[in-house]
């Protein structure tokens, strides 16, 4: 987690998932998700042109597309995910399932959402898209972002000494963790949770700091000690340099955004770094 000091107010950001869209997706897509007190923030990035592409770097980070999903919207898409189109997973084995789409409205002409959907070649898939700019007459909308959620698979009865197997599953995974980190957002940005952090995130920065100057007495190192307002649990220690709470002026911060920390990694000799490679071959599991 990465906090930043604005007015006394500690602003929790956590870096997510980053996901690739599937293989069987027309455009190839990278997803990536962070969290931000209580917001869930998207982030869409498109393949580079072939000629700007590289070993390590696929995607293209510094034109992204981007919204926010307020944290009872996330709560809503995930009880909608539950109701319509999860009841239909199970059904996609068989052919059964009914292709049908759940979203929430975002920024007012903007929907975000959910779908089972069946392309071309009568293969089901489920994906996440964003509508931007609909129409608000015809409720039309020609600016859709679609990522095909990554399926899982699972073999039985592989026996490597005689390369032989029962049978290949393939689930929807990809959709359910992200539905199921959809919850745990939820749950994680109530305001118990945060503060709950808050308190653990305090006692580990104390023991941290006892750790140091336990090291820095015992080498004979300087230790920096300034006068200010005492360890909020004894009430009685200096200022230490992980604690900006004190009646002193702030101390400058060098906690970089997750914003900032992409843009040092994705320049540079670490230049693409961050991006997702693709996956290994498929074996002849079929």
């Amino acid at each position: 987690m990465a906090y930043q000091n604005q007015n006394n107010d500690n602003q929790v950001t956590t870096r997510g998932a980053s996901s690739t869209s599937d293989k069987s997706a027309q455009t190839p897509i990278l997803l990536l998700t962070s969290f931000q007190n209580d917001m869930l923030k998207l982030t869409f990035c498109n393949e580079l042109p072939a000629n700007q592409q590289t070993e390590n770097k696929r995607f293209d980070r510094q034109n992204p597309t981007v919204t926010c999903i307020v944290r009872d919207k996330c709560f809503t898409l995930a009880e909608a995910f539950d109701e319509i189109i999860k009841p239909q997973l199970p059904k996609i084995k068989t052919g059964e399932a009914l292709p049908d789409a759940v979203s929430v409205p975002v920024g007012g002409v903007n929907q975000v959402g959910i779908k089972l959907g069946k392309n071309e070649q009568g293969e089901f898939y489920t994906a996440l898209f964003l509508s931007k700019g609909i129409d608000p007459d015809t409720l039309k909308c020609d600016n859709t972002i679609e990522f095909v959620f990554p399926k899982g698979e699972f073999i039985t009865g592989y026996k490597p000494e005689e390369g032989t197997f029962g049978t290949r599953e393939i689930r929807e995974t990809g959709v359910e963790v992200f539905v199921d980190d959809l919850k745990k957002f939820v749950a994680a940005s109530s305001k118990a949770y945060v503060h709950a952090a808050r308190c653990v995130d305090k006692a580990y920065k104390d023991m941290m700091y006892d750790n140091i100057v336990s090291i820095g007495t015992k080498v004979g190192a300087p230790m920096k000690q300034n006068s200010g307002t005492g360890n909020s649990f004894t009430g009685n220690r200096a200022s230490n340099p992980f604690d900006r709470a004190g009646n002193q002026s702030p101390m400058a911060s060098t906690t970089m955004t997750l914003d900032e920390l992409e843009q040092s990694i994705s320049g540079g000799a670490s230049e693409g770094f961050m991006n997702i490679p693709d996956g290994d071959e498929e074996l002849p599991f079929n």
